[in-house]
């Protein structure tokens, strides 16, 4: 199914006056084409993710396994300042797809825990930066976040 820009407006709506009140929403998408906008307004929403499965069954199968990570961030509010270098591409997140290179500043509005399989493997829960040349092969990465009782 393919949604309309009226149907996604819409949601991001609801999904930011949620936020604004300290409600954070998790979304999942069960054959559903969102365009690239919509999951990344989505997915910068202050505690707010965008899940995407291709049927029911794998949507009930994450549900129970995964409902847990899927529904309260960790963390919001995330700044990254690069120190004596610069962003070339951020990996990892719908959010950076905005991040132009030569970036000294990230924002994440939230991240999430991974959840961790039966084998000990973890999917995702990653964020990779490929930077410039550090000024004299010295770098630094200042972060800073809130905690879920905005600490």
């Amino acid at each position: 199914m393919q949604s309309t820009e009226e149907d996604e407006k819409g949601v991001i709506a609801h999904i930011r006056a949620a936020a604004a009140n300290s409600v954070f929403t998790s979304v999942v998408g069960i054959d559903v084409d969102l365009s690239v906008h919509g999951v990344q307004s989505i997915s910068c929403t202050t505690g707010c993710r965008y899940i995407s499965v291709a049927c029911e069954e794998d949507a009930l199968a994450s549900f129970v396994r995964e409902f847990p990570y899927d529904i309260a961030p960790i963390a919001v509010d995330i700044s990254l300042q690069f120190g004596h270098t610069a962003v070339i591409k951020p990996y990892g997140s719908s959010e950076m797809l905005s991040v132009k290179p030569g970036a000294k500043k990230i924002s994440l509005s939230a991240e999430f825990a991974s959840y961790c399989g039966q084998d000990g493997a973890i999917l995702g829960g990653i964020l990779l930066f490929k930077l410039q040349k550090p000024i004299k092969n010295r770098a630094c990465v200042k972060v800073r976040w809130k905690d879920m009782d905005g600490h």
